[in-house]
């Protein structure tokens, strides 16, 4: 009895050992499949690395870059302010709709420049809404002082940048901090380093994440596969007979259901879902912002406003490295808006933009002087409308041919 209870333990020993070893082979061999295919799409699977699950501004105006000659002259940079000055400007010089998630050039001042030529200079619009000077100088550094021989082919020096630069570009109460910004956070994904202002500090969580993206060919275009599945959903949906071709990146959602999604979801603009009219006779309705504004800039936070004027004189340092001209076109405003900044606040952005402009050989002009722009061309208090639109584009074209600013 005690000769085969010895058997029965020496038996269920060898299952146990032969269990174990089966799953240890099996663990083995999952890893070998999975360093095969993660080697298989190193060697073979190399996506467009501007490519993203999610149409955001920054990826539009990055997707709309034109990939062939003649290569923009001019880079736009601002925020709503000049996204608003560069569609609606554009829709009225046209007399036609246009689509401001897919418009990223400035046909009124190309015309404004072109002269007696039958064509100007291209313009490529790095406008975004919410834009601070971090965002600004992340999409210049990334862009064009990046070492990436693929990001360098893609885009080439602009002669000249003009930025249409406003109070709350430096002073957003509401902005969290600077890599929490979309747009910084997709052009860190563009850098080697992952870090598109070269300013970060050690993180362990992300330290952790980036190694995996480094170790791991796979788990690095985990953004890429989610663009193949997009993809393939929408083929799937137009073999269906779902969708049609013409509707493929459309968004119909209500105005309403997006400002709310836009707060838990990614930012994912649709084609054809901001549509710009041109404006065909004087605004009637003026548009009460106040409210918005007056979150914006209160209360005011020097540590924010002294953060965004380093980026500010970063951005002008490294144009000027780059042998880029600059022109800072100070927005204009209505003065119900300027109302609305902290006492003294506004003479004080104003001095450090100037000063940082004088330091390092950009251009500085001042169109918030209450009489170029009257209240009759804004479409609220601070956004101008298409009669303003045009005749700020214009009025910056005679502004760089009058510098001889290089086109």
């Amino acid at each position: 009895m005690t000769d085969l209870s010895l058997q029965e333990k020496s038996q269920e020993h060898l299952g146990t050992t032969s269990a174990a070893r089966w799953w240890t082979s099996f663990a083995l061999l999952g890893a070998l499949l999975f360093a095969a295919g993660d080697l298989g799409l190193r060697l073979f699977y190399h996506p467009d690395p501007l490519e993203s699950p999610y149409r955001s501004w920054i990826v539009s105006a990055l997707a709309d870059y034109p990939k062939m000659p003649p290569k923009p002259k001019i880079a736009i940079f601002g925020s709503s302010l000049v996204v608003a000055t560069v569609n609606d400007g554009d829709a009225t010089t046209l007399g036609q709709e246009i689509d401001g998630t897919t418009h990223h050039r400035s046909i009124t001042l190309e015309r404004a420049l072109a002269g007696t030529a039958a064509q100007g200079p291209t313009t490529q619009s790095f406008a975004i809404g919410g834009q601070m000077a971090s965002d600004a100088f992340a999409i210049l550094n990334t862009l064009f002082n990046n070492s990436d021989p693929k990001i360098k082919s893609c885009f080439s020096l602009p002669a000249t940048i003009v930025w249409g630069i406003a109070p709350r570009d430096l002073m957003d109460a509401t902005f969290l901090d600077p890599y929490s910004s979309t747009t910084v956070s997709y052009l860190d994904k563009l850098t080697e380093k992952h870090d598109s202002l070269g300013t970060r500090k050690f993180y362990f969580w992300r330290y952790l994440e980036e190694l995996a993206d480094n170790c791991f060919y796979s788990y690095g275009q985990r953004d890429h596969f989610l663009v193949l599945q997009k993809q393939t959903m929408y083929s799937l949906l137009g073999i269906l007979g779902l969708i049609r071709p013409e509707e493929m990146g459309t968004v119909k959602t209500p105005q309403e259901l997006l400002r709310i999604a836009r707060r838990e979801l990614p930012e994912d603009n649709g084609l054809r879902q901001w549509m710009v009219k041109p404006q065909t006779q004087p605004i009637s309705q003026f548009e009460d912002n106040s409210k918005e504004y007056t979150a914006r800039y209160n209360p005011f936070k020097q540590k924010l406003f002294d953060t965004q004027m380093a980026y500010l004189d970063k951005f002008l340092a490294l144009a000027r490295q780059l042998g880029i001209k600059v022109l800072l076109v100070n927005m204009p405003l209505t003065r119900d808006n300027l109302a609305l900044i902290p006492a003294g606040k506004y003479q004080l952005y104003l001095d450090s933009v100037r000063r940082a402009a004088a330091a390092n050989d950009a251009a500085f002009i001042d169109y918030n002087d209450d009489k170029t722009f009257t209240r009759e061309y804004f479409n609220d208090m601070v956004h101008l409308n298409g009669y303003g639109s045009r005749r700020f584009f214009q009025m910056v074209g005679d502004e760089i041919k009058k510098l001889n600013m290089p086109i």
